[in-house]
């Protein structure tokens, strides 16, 4: 038997350790340099957010290679987070939260998405606008997930192609919505979800004036989530009759109204068609709802 090196032992041991380390100092320092907020717990960083400008491939390669990261929140700018970036961001399979403002990737990248066993959230600010190859179709890869539950999807020029995708998403409990371009038949796929808490505004105006998607009619799809416990509504001009039958929600305990134009007398009205409902609602003056129609074309 020959003896053990006495060098190449402690070396081999070395090699190991440092690629098993979650993280190192310089890697925060590095990334905080960067222009990044940098979260750390036990010398490990778990939380990055920022712009994606000013990472550089040096920047990339250090947020691929943590071990420890659970949450990143990216402000991006055209062709920066891209599928390629996405493609290398599944290697930090920790991940489970993620947020994105001004992504530039299309459905064939988000479904890469889905490398990552842990994700349990998405947020999409301003998505890939005005790509064709991003109509949110990708999204329905996420269904593979085990822990996926929280999605967020606004300012998109996005329809009911991510409507569709979203319905087909079994374990979601959370969904945003607004300022896209999805229709009320978009919405009504909804109603097959077991969503906990929804907030839908309505769809983005566009140069051609389209119906509403946020209506009396959406309402009524939104009556046959059961499941539903929160519902916040934005940008609409709803009746009472129509939100009077939310009462067909078993267990909504909460909703909330931001720009929703409805007289004052009917929102007391609603107060006592939903008497286990917690209702926040601030009235909007005859002035606002006015300039709210106009600017989000609701006369349709």
């Amino acid at each position: 038997m020959t003896a053990s090196n006495p060098i190449l032992v402690p070396l081999a041991l070395l090699l190991s350790l440092i690629a098993a380390r979650p993280c190192c100092a310089d890697d925060a320092a590095g990334l905080r340099a960067r222009g990044l907020t940098v979260t750390e717990h036990e010398g490990a960083v778990t939380a990055l957010s920022g712009p994606f400008q000013g990472l550089g491939e040096e920047g990339v390669t250090a947020i691929t290679g943590l071990t420890a990261l659970t949450s990143l929140n990216l402000n991006g700018a055209t062709g920066m987070i891209t599928d390629a970036f996405l493609a290398r961001l599944v290697a930090v399979g920790t991940l489970r939260d993620l947020v994105f403002n001004g992504a530039d990737f299309s459905d064939a990248g988000v479904r890469q998405l889905a490398g990552l066993p842990h994700l349990r959230s998405l947020t999409l600010f301003h998505p890939s606008r005005g790509r064709s190859d991003f109509t949110g179709a990708g999204i329905a890869a996420l269904a593979a997930l085990p822990d996926f539950e929280r999605l967020t999807v606004a300012g998109g020029t996005v329809g009911d192609a991510a409507l569709v995708a979203i319905a087909s998403l079994p374990r979601l409990r959370e969904l945003r919505l607004w300022h896209n371009l999805e229709t009320v038949d978009g919405l009504r796929h909804l109603a097959g979800l077991q969503l906990r808490t929804l907030t839908l505004g309505q769809r983005l105006p566009g140069r051609e004036a389209t119906p509403p998607s946020l209506c009396d009619a959406a309402l009524a799809a939104i009556a046959g989530i059961a499941s539903l416990e929160e519902l916040s509504l934005q940008q609409a001009h709803l009746t009472f009759e129509a939100l009077a039958g939310l009462k067909q929600l078993p267990k909504l305990k909460r909703l909330t109204a931001s720009q929703i134009d409805l007289p004052a007398a009917d929102v007391d009205r609603l107060r006592m068609a939903l008497p286990g409902v917690a209702i926040a609602w601030t009235v909007m003056s005859g002035q606002d709802a006015a300039t709210q129609r106009e600017k989000m074309k609701l006369e349709h």
